[in-house]
């Protein structure tokens, strides 16, 4: 998706992507991702995400990356935090103890950023672009953790042709495909999900399947 898609996205408040709780696979299994493995988690294109505050909660450094300053401003005003901000070479940066968003574009990115993070939780970063961008995407995350790292990633796939992403339904063997060749991918859950998104059944889905993965390189 073009950045404007987006940014038009979030003028508009059509944002159904937006939870107002932490998510429950986080939480269910954050133990999985932060076990043995110490310093700062990093968030993909985390909107307004209150998976933010949660992971500050757990003690853990939170760096995250968002296109719309309009969503990074919601954020910290919704928690009713007061950022610094500056600018970093192409982005605006917000940060309070315990957490930094980038505000600006994900594939502007480089290691230098992430402040050691090798942690990664993407909720909604992948399922957020089409096919040709979810490869582009796959491969710059690669590269920013060139290892050792470990991902707690959600997807979710539904029938073809039901429904225009996004969010793009992502299968588990497209999951493979993408990361198989660097990381060691595990299944975590498996679930249909449906009748918690009634406003994707209005956009004709008959069913969503919620696929949560652990992967590690």
């Amino acid at each position: 998706m073009e950045p404007e898609f987006w940014q038009q996205i979030w003028q508009q408040n059509d944002i159904g992507f937006h939870r107002a709780s932490e998510h429950p696979a986080l939480v269910r299994y954050w133990p999985h991702l932060a076990e043995g493995m110490g310093g700062p988690v990093f968030v993909p294109l985390c909107g307004k995400s209150l998976d933010l505050a949660w992971l500050a909660g757990q003690g853990r450094e939170v760096v995250g990356v968002e296109l719309s300053a309009l969503a990074v401003d919601s954020f910290f005003q919704e928690n009713g935090l007061t950022p610094q901000t500056s600018a970093v070479d192409a982005f605006n940066q917000y940060r309070v103890d315990g957490l930094r968003i980038y505000q600006g574009d994900f594939f502007a990115l480089s290691r230098r950023h992430l402040d050691g993070a090798r942690l990664i939780y993407d909720r909604a970063a992948l399922v957020a672009f089409p096919s040709d961008m979810r490869r582009r995407y796959a491969a710059h995350l690669d590269a920013l953790f060139p290892g050792p790292a470990r991902m707690l990633l959600v997807a979710n796939s539904y029938p073809e042709g039901q429904m225009d992403g996004p969010p793009f339904s992502v299968t588990a063997d497209e999951v493979e495909r993408l990361y198989a060749g660097n990381w060691r991918i595990e299944l975590l859950e498996r679930r249909e999900t449906i009748d918690e998104h009634p406003g994707l059944r209005k956009r004709g889905l008959d069913s969503f399947i919620s696929e949560v993965f652990l992967l590690e390189k």
